[in-house]
């Protein structure tokens, strides 16, 4: 597998040992670290490990300088503007348009969502990999070694867990359907396209043994940008929650949620931008160093201050989701009312009905937020409501809505409660990554009911559409010879 990339992310900066390509297999750059070198101590394999961290929100990842390439916050962002709940006011600079209405899905150029995907992910994969391979035999603790496995593990998991919710239809009824490469192992073997079923039963054994690895560990986290055993049973939940294994995703989310306050009503309204608020289980601390300014999360998503989101690129919620949220419900206070004149974008005007200003920042160094319990909740309550388990659910989904309207709850049953449930996730977790997934999940159609045809362009799709898979780049075709052109999903 040539184009599936093979180097090292040290600490902050990317250190290549070598390339997927022929030219670069016979020698290393003059300024390599040798894996020699880094796997000597559990010391030099954390640095190995921070250099995962370090990429998951890195900027400029393909190497062409473009402002949409920004880490697993792109590819949040590419999703939820191929569901049906964010709308974007006017084309702007025309920053994601192409996901938005859906011509950019079938391109795989090097610049392409799909090259993006594919980039991220299996540079992730192939350096958790190495740290899975060597980390036995570094010198240091058992617990720094076992420490060390499960991160990678969880690592690798996470990356798969996002291959195969872009480019393959949802688990349940397609398990033999084609995914992607299963790469477990560091070699430059090529692959071909495994099986969604072989994906997911890879994902759930690096999880299942990652939890073992941390629990034996015994150590915690020193930031929340490490992932730790909650942030791996949070990553299963998740990946149960696709599979409709319910009684996993409930005990999965119960124990990652464990001890995570839900947000109170000032931090709903605070910017989403701190991930020292105690509900972010998972999330990445940007400094004024690593900010990108421009080429980021918060200049796609802040209408407030001068950035992308200003220009035209306006983050909106459509009218019809936005009216079912209650008056008295703090997260109707994250859109603008249609016909509130009071909130203004940087030269004074005001900004347009229903955009939203839940991501806001007032300074470049903001944090990306990965994993929250309030999305452990919705995996609870859809889990048990879905397993018939009425009581569980609307435990957990009315512990969402006494937090987010103090006297609301809910007492559906049966399908109702489970629809219910839909759209306070919906609510809940707009803007945070999840808009195309839950969509191939549920099976249910795309309906743009309220967007402005000349933008999205396609307005419904099918339940099931293969419109909702990205394909396989085109440099991974050329370079692989187990993957062809008949292995793209159209």
């Amino acid at each position: 597998m040539k184009r599936i990339k093979s180097y090292l992310l040290i600490g902050l900066s990317v250190v290549l040992l070598g390339s997927c390509s022929e030219e670069y297999l016979d020698t290393a750059p003059t300024d390599a670290v040798s894996k020699d070198v880094i796997f000597e101590t559990t010391e030099g394999a954390e640095v190995a490990m921070n250099g995962i961290y370090r990429w998951m929100y890195s900027w400029n990842q393909l190497g062409n300088g473009r402002h949409d390439d920004w880490g697993y916050r792109t590819l949040g962002l590419k999703a939820d503007l191929m569901g049906h709940d964010m709308k974007v006011y006017s084309r702007g600079y025309g920053w994601f348009i192409t996901d938005y209405n859906y011509t950019g899905r079938g391109q795989v150029t090097d610049n392409s969502t799909a090259s993006i995907s594919y980039n991220l992910n299996y540079d992730i994969i192939y350096n958790s990999n190495v740290i899975i391979e060597e980390v036995d035999e570094v010198m240091g603790e058992q617990y720094e070694r076992d420490w060390l496995k499960a991160q990678a593990l969880t690592t690798r998991a996470h990356a798969y867990l996002w291959l195969a919710q872009y480019h393959a239809p949802t688990y349940v009824g397609n398990e033999s359907a084609p995914c992607v490469p299963l790469k477990l192992e560091s070699s430059e073997e090529h692959m071909g396209i495994s099986t969604v079923g072989e994906v997911y039963d890879a994902i759930v054994k690096d999880l299942d043994d990652a939890i073992a690895l941390f629990s034996s560990a015994g150590v915690g986290r020193p930031a929340k940008s490490y992932v730790d055993i909650q942030v791996a049973q949070g990553i299963r939940a998740r990946a149960a929650l696709n599979m409709e294994d319910w009684t996993s995703a409930i005990s999965m989310a119960q124990a990652a949620r464990a001890g995570y306050p839900l947000m109170s009503n000032d931090e709903m309204t605070g910017g989403f931008n701190d991930f020292s608020v105690g509900e972010w289980m998972w999330g990445f601390d940007i400094n004024d160093e690593q900010s990108t300014i421009y080429a980021s999360w918060f200049s796609h998503m802040d209408p407030l201050r001068l950035s992308y989101a200003s220009l035209g690129l306006q983050k909106q919620m459509p009218q019809y989701l936005y009216d079912t949220i209650p008056d008295t419900d703090i997260r109707r206070a994250l859109f603008v009312e249609p016909g509130d004149t009071t909130v203004l974008d940087p030269w004074g005007t005001p900004v347009p009905g229903l955009v939203s200003y839940k991501f806001t920042t007032p300074s470049w160094a903001a944090d990306y937020i990965m994993m929250r319990a309030a999305e452990m909740y919705l995996i609870e309550a859809e889990a048990a409501a879905e397993a018939g388990q009425d009581g569980v659910a609307q435990a957990a989904v009315n512990a969402i809505l006494e937090a987010r309207d103090p006297g609301s709850s809910t007492s559906s049953t049966g399908d109702a409660l489970v629809q219910e449930i839909r759209l306070q996730r919906r609510l809940e977790l707009w803007g945070e990554g999840f808009g195309l997934f839950d969509i191939k999940r549920w099976k249910i159609p795309l309906d743009r009911t309220d967007h402005d045809p000349t933008l999205c362009l396609t307005t419904d799709l099918d339940a099931n559409s293969y419109m909702f898979n990205w394909r396989v780049p085109q440099y991974e075709i050329d370079a692989n010879d187990m993957i062809t052109d008949a292995d793209q999903v159209d």
